[in-house]
């Protein structure tokens, strides 16, 4: 496993939990895709990279976590607009309707 960004943190001793009952805690916080109301989204995803896996990987005295984070680049209202102007066009220029099917490449695209 590769990673592209990895952070190693000490954690002290008398934290006072084990890994079972990290990876209870961190259940609370798991990660959901962001919605169109969100800006950005962040949650604990499992530690290994198949959904199968526990949030919390350890290995002899070391845990492994992994945070998720997910941003939009642009705002909802942005990217709506970019891509009714690409339909309009598209429309103009083909002397058609576009269809539901395009009109949803075309807001992918954007």
């Amino acid at each position: 496993m590769w990673f592209r960004a990895l952070r190693p943190y000490r954690l002290p001793n008398r934290l006072g939990i084990d890994a079972e009952e990290l990876e209870r805690r961190l259940q609370t916080r798991t990660f959901s895709n962001c919605t169109p109301a969100q800006a950005s989204s962040l949650g604990w995803v499992p530690a290994l990279d198949d959904a199968a896996s526990a949030l919390v990987h350890a290995a002899g005295p070391y845990w492994m976590v992994r945070l998720k984070r997910e941003e939009k680049l642009l705002p909802a209202t942005v990217v709506r607009e970019q891509a009714n102007e690409r339909c309009a066009q598209i429309a103009k220029a083909q002397g058609r309707k576009v269809s539901r099917r395009e009109r949803l490449a075309v807001t992918d695209e954007v």
